[in-house]
């Protein structure tokens, strides 16, 4: 059998400066490998504007005798002169010939690239024809098909998966490298994004990999049926940067990130499968196959219920869109198992492109949702979490069920691959105590590894030696045991006549009892909002009251500041139905917020003076910017406190009401809230986000994140010098070991922080003290 011929293209354009840059471009991304001929502009030099019949004619026969050949025309005129030149050659030298009629550039860039990948003419052909697929797909164009069978990811296939760097994704050089280099490998090879259904683009093909529209941060995955060659997967890097957890740059700038304050030291566990794993290789269409998926909806629904977090999923059961996509899916032929796992990643990965990190955080809640659903349609037990032994829990992303069946006795910790700050899963390991890292991605972290974590500033340390573990367990026991053991009240003196209090941020009942366990002077900061991310429905007024008093009773016996609802933002609440906004940081959160939605507030404030009955509370306002909010807000804490004494409703009072320091505009103009507020407490997080215009949930602004710029430290004294009132700091600065004598030297004398930062604080002032 003759070898098969490989295909050449000849440019017939009426400018042959465009031809020759065509060529360029085309040599400069498949280095010559495929021959590519000129026959443009006519006179002797083509110097003149127009075709030449004899010159395309006499082009083509010296192609035709080593490969067949692709010819790309610019304008109409040129498809006449190439037809003519076809009829001065032999009936066999024009079988050899295709025509072609994608746009000029683009196809011969598209055709080069797959006639470079070995690919015969007939493919080269359409795939220069379908050259124009993604940028039609994006700018609503008419679409256009790639001519091959549409491929989508199954668990049979091996996968390769590369982060990608390039701030434009997978553009045109890229993805014309790995074209070069992956659609000639023996076996056939596809590109996509991970997941079971994902859509797959063959590796041969440039128009279709430019239409996966694949953007920097994501994964881009090489599937293929068969182990990738060595060779390749060092090329692929090359082109692409290396896998993630082989990119030691990738992990310096993506550093694992502490969620939920702890230590931990123990041995890695694996907890979870995924959807991909679960997937049956092979599963015949099922003509019942819609009504067993409706049946196993319907049983994850009956038992949802038992846990607010798990409650809220059912309604993503009810989505349409799930329903539609899975109606699709099945449509194609598949079976019902994977028709749900290709429904629930699609709208997965939808909400994890988002750009609102809370909103992103929900892609876990349909990964939880699709894997209960997929145990119960294909029989398989719930996955069982119980150890035998205390472990730290290694998970590539953490799911709410998983965390809301975890036993805080034996999991001593998790550490997350992925995972975000704000997600369900977080809230549960908050309410339980039990440390949580996300965005680990260490390659040497595997099960039976041991670790040693602080859950509060992300450090992990990998298989420690005796040294090391020494000191990260001499740390462990300072932060857990030195408050207490030095028998700390809350209250330290720093000069003659002058002491600082250390009060606690919490946001559950594990942390309230862990601020009495160091002597916090009371609660600086109980954050409501953290009690109501996981609700879908509006909350109760018994319900909010029931969950704050069990936050409370622990310290029962002094001051709690109670902050209202910090919505919006970073912090969206679904049953407060919130405006979408182009920026949310600077539109409805916080008092904005609340006094948009009367019938919310009068609830909230109901159930906080009732959860307050015979203890200490005082009222904190959010994102507050002028007088008028304190003012408005007041007046319906009067109409609430009278509805309550009308009842007979026991509640507390008198209660203090202050206001976060946290927008500018009320640190320049403190002074007109002195006859308003109790108390200010400074919200350094985001007044350091405000002061510096740098989003604190970019990644890429963290260096503007720091509270110890001198925009803000001068912010804060002019806030001191402003108000007659006390003043205190609840936001990460408060906890920052190096920070602290600097707020103190500058005259503050309340710090609210994590309880398992009282420590590092502690020695740190003791030392400004004592020099």
């Amino acid at each position: 059998m003759a070898e098969p011929r490989g295909v050449a293209l000849l440019l017939v354009s009426h400018s042959r400066p465009l031809a020759e840059a065509t060529r360029s471009l085309i040599w400069q991304m498949t280095t010559d490998a495929v021959p590519v001929v000129v026959a443009a502009g006519a006179g002797d030099e083509g110097e003149i504007l127009g075709t030449d019949t004899t010159r395309i004619a006499s082009a083509l026969q010296g192609l035709v005798v080593t490969h067949d050949v692709v010819v790309l025309m610019d304008l109409g005129s040129a498809l006449l002169s190439t037809e003519m030149a076809l009829g001065l050659l032999s009936n066999d030298d024009g079988r050899r010939i295709r025509l072609c009629s994608a746009p000029f550039v683009e196809g011969a860039v598209a055709a080069a690239l797959a006639a470079q990948a070995g690919t015969q003419i007939d493919a080269v052909l359409r795939e220069a024809e379908s050259a124009l697929r993604g940028k039609q797909d994006q700018l609503g164009g008419s679409e256009l098909t790639s001519g091959g069978d549409e491929q989508h990811a199954d668990p049979d296939m091996m996968r390769q998966c590369y982060r990608l760097h390039d701030p434009m994704g997978l553009h045109l050089r890229p993805a014309a490298e790995i074209v070069r280099v992956a659609g000639g490998a023996d076996g056939k090879v596809w590109v996509g994004r991970a997941g079971v259904g994902a859509a797959l683009a063959s590796a041969n093909s440039l128009s279709a990999l430019l239409a996966l529209e694949l953007r920097q941060g994501e994964e881009l995955c090489v599937y293929s049926r068969q182990s990738l060659a060595a060779e390749l997967t060092q090329a692929l890097a090359a082109i692409l940067g290396s896998p993630p957890g082989e990119d030691r740059g990738e992990q310096e700038a993506t550093l694992p990130r502490g969620v939920v304050p702890g230590f931990a030291c123990g041995v890695l566990a694996l907890a979870q499968q995924d959807l991909w794993d679960l997937l049956p290789a092979q599963e015949a269409a099922d003509e019942h196959g819609l009504a067993r998926i409706h049946a196993a909806m319907e049983a994850v629904a009956e038992v949802a219920p038992g846990h607010g977090i798990l409650a809220a999923q059912r309604a993503l059961l009810e989505d349409p869109r799930l329903l539609a996509l899975i109606e699709r899916e099945l449509a194609t032929g598949q079976g019902p198992a994977h028709a749900w796992v290709a429904a629930i990643e699609a709208l997965a990965r939808e909400m994890a492109s988002l750009q609102n990190p809370v909103l992103r955080a929900r892609a876990a809640d349909w990964r939880d949702l699709g894997a209960r659903v997929l145990r119960r349609l294909l029989g398989v037990e719930e996955h069982n979490t119980t150890l035998q032994e205390p472990r730290i829990l290694l998970v590539d992303e953490l799911l709410p069920s998983v965390a809301a069946a975890l036993d805080a006795e034996r999991v001593l910790g998790v550490v997350d691959r992925h995972g975000a700050q704000n997600s369900h899963a977080a809230i549960l390991l908050r309410a339980r105590g039990i440390p949580y890292i996300i965005q680990a991605t260490d390659p040497a972290l595997q099960a039976g590894v041991f670790v040693a974590l602080d859950g509060g500033s992300g450090e992990m340390v990998i298989s420690p030696d005796a040294q090391a573990l020494a000191q990260f367990q001499s740390r462990y026991r300072q932060v857990r045991e030195d408050a207490v053991t030095l028998g700390f009240t809350g209250k330290m003196e720093w000069s003659e006549g002058s002491s600082v209090e250390l009060w606690a941020n919490v946001a559950s009942a594990a942390e309230a009892a862990a601020a009495r366990k160091v002597g916090a002077f009371g609660i600086g900061l109980l954050r409501t909002e953290f009690l109501y991310l996981d609700q879908w429905q509006l909350p109760s007024e018994e319900d909010q009251a029931q969950r704050l008093r069990e936050i409370l009773l622990p310290m029962a016996d002094r001051t709690a500041v109670v902050r209202l609802l910090d919505a919006g933002a970073d912090k969206p609440m679904a049953f407060l139905v919130l405006p979408s906004e182009e920026n949310p940081a600077l539109g409805l959160r916080g008092i904005r917020a609340l006094l948009a939605r009367k019938e919310f507030l009068h609830s909230h404030l109901r159930a906080i003076l009732r959860a307050g009955e015979g203890l200490s509370i005082q009222l904190l306002l959010p994102m507050v910017t002028n007088p008028e909010e304190v003012q408005a807000l007041r007046q319906h804490l009067a109409v609430v406190r009278t509805e309550l004494l009308s009842a007979g409703v026991a509640h507390g009072w008198p209660v203090p009401v202050g206001v976060m320091a946290e927008v500018p505009a009320m640190l320049l103009a403190a002074e007109n809230f002195r006859s308003l507020v109790d108390f200010v407490s400074v919200g350094t997080n985001d007044l350091t986000q405000y002061v510096l215009a740098a989003d604190r949930g970019d990644d890429r602004l963290q260096s503007l994140g720091d509270a110890r710029h001198p925009a803000v430290l001068t912010a804060l004294r002019a806030l001191l010098r402003a108000v007659d009132r006390p003043v205190s700091v609840c936001g990460e600065a408060a906890g920052d070991p190096l920070l602290v004598s600097t707020l103190v030297a500058a005259g503050i004398r309340r710090l609210s922080m994590s309880p398992d930062r009282f420590a590092g604080v502690i020695h740190a002032l003791q030392r400004a003290a004592n020099p």
